[in-house]
């Protein structure tokens, strides 16, 4: 049973990242650049070794939804190089500046046919890459606004954080746009949700950087 602990972000792991950090070469992006255009060829196995970047794909309605976040640590290209996939659906851009490395699908594979504990990494990493793809979609189609908000909110709660005063502070810097975007909503709702948060002492804002009580996961789980 799925518990949709990767919404929206996917999955990372700590052997192909040094893998990568390794054996890759690498490019910069600034926040909001562009990395990958619909429509075009990824040729690469790339992987975010700093900053964090957002998969995107056009909705029924013409809007611009984002389908995950890739943190750092976690691969992209991957299913899409090993496939021959021609063309990505999907846009990808930073979220933030970000360092990205790459390799070559031959220089992949060289290394994972010359060891085994690297090749059973690997599919490990397509498994739990396989599950999440399937959390965000489920996630998108069959729950409601506030139940995807709440999970958000929970997950980026999960994330690596910084303990201020008893408060969690979340790693990432979020507009309430984006956090739309990421959860299928409008702005508007965002900011009426924050409020209802902060009425209830369950989140507070300062400085854009949003932080929770200790005790926020399970208060969420309570809720769903």
């Amino acid at each position: 049973m799925f518990d949709y602990s990767h919404f929206p972000w996917e999955p990372s792991s700590k052997e192909l990242f040094d893998f990568m950090k390794t054996n890759g070469q690498r490019f910069t992006v600034s926040k909001g650049e562009r990395v990958v255009n619909t429509g075009e060829e990824i040729k690469y196995i790339q992987c975010v070794e700093k900053g964090s970047l957002k998969t995107m794909m056009l909705s029924k309605d013409g809007r611009q939804r984002t389908v995950s976040i890739i943190q750092a640590g976690g691969l992209y290209g991957l299913v899409p190089v090993l496939l021959e996939v021609k063309s990505s659906p999907l846009e990808i851009r930073a979220y933030e500046d970000s360092t990205i490395c790459y390799i070559t699908k031959n220089q992949f594979f060289e290394k994972i046919n010359a060891n085994p504990i690297l090749a059973f990494i690997f599919m490990n990493y397509l498994s739990n890459y396989a599950i999440a793809l399937v959390e965000n979609f489920e996630s998108l189609w069959f729950f409601n606004p506030r139940h995807r908000f709440l999970l958000f909110l929970r997950n980026l709660y999960s994330l690596n954080h910084l303990e201020y005063d008893h408060w969690y502070k979340a790693p990432y810097i979020l507009t309430h746009q984006e956090i739309a975007e990421s959860i299928g909503a409008t702005r508007e709702f965002v900011t009426k949700q924050f409020s209802d948060l902060k009425n209830k002492g369950m989140i507070k804002v300062i400085d854009r950087n949003i932080y929770f009580p200790k005790d926020f996961k399970s208060w969420v789980e309570s809720q769903l």
